[in-house]
Formats: structure tokens, sequence, C-alpha cells
């Protein structure tokens, strides 16, 4: 499996919301003009705890926003085969193991299944 596109996509928020928090602050800063006597225009100390908490807060929503698009959340359509393999038992007492195999791999499989103790063991075509 190659890496997931969400880490990036959470790398480009948290540095977009750094960014823009600190220019904002930065921008009403310098639109009141606020200055007082013997300090520097925009320090930069206070500044810091404006970036990190920009970057935590933007690098959070775009991990859960990346992540509800690319796992393309909520599925409101499930596709043909997907509904041929869902047990209504599986959300009672049972749970179920779902194994993409060859023909030819099915049967040691099957075999493999059954010497663990398996109630049902059954091909789904798809």
């Amino acid at each position: 499996m190659k890496p997931s596109i969400v880490r990036i996509i959470t790398l480009l928020g948290g540095i977009l919301g750094g960014i823009s928090l600190v220019g904002l602050g930065v921008y009403a800063h310098l639109s009141f003009k606020l200055i007082t006597g013997g300090k520097p225009i925009l320090p930069a100390v206070p500044w810091v705890i404006v970036l990190f908490e920009g970057t935590v807060l933007a690098a959070a929503i775009s991990s859960v926003i990346a992540w509800i698009v690319i796992g393309r959340l909520p599925r409101i359509h499930y596709p043909k085969r997907a509904v041929r393999r869902y047990d209504p038992r599986f959300s009672e007492d049972r749970f179920g193991i779902f194994v993409s195999c060859t023909e030819t791999q099915s049967g040691p499989i099957k075999k493999i299944l059954q010497e663990a103790g398996a109630e049902e063991v059954r091909d789904v075509a798809g």
C-alpha cells in the first residue's frame, strides 16, 4: 500500500493556518496602532503562541476534512458486491473474516479456517 496523502494535507493545513492566524493578528495590531512607549511595534514572543495555536487548530481541522473526503464518508450507496458479502449476524453476536484469494488458494484457506474452529466457511464471488 502506498502512504496516505492525509499527512501532507495536515502539514499544509498547519502551515497555512499558522501563517494566516499570525497574519490576521499582525494586520489587526497594525490597523489599530496600539503602540505603547518603549515596546516594539510587533514583538516576536507573543506571536509564537498565536502561531502554535493556529498551526494546531488548522492541522487538526484539515486532517479531519481530508480523512472524510479521502475515505469517501459517509458512504450512502454501497456497491452491490459489498451488500452480498454482508451478513446481518455480524451486527449481533458474531464476527466475520473476509479473505481475498485466488481460486487455487481457496481450498487451503478453507481448510485452515475450518481447523481453527470456524462455524461457517463460504465462497462469496465478486
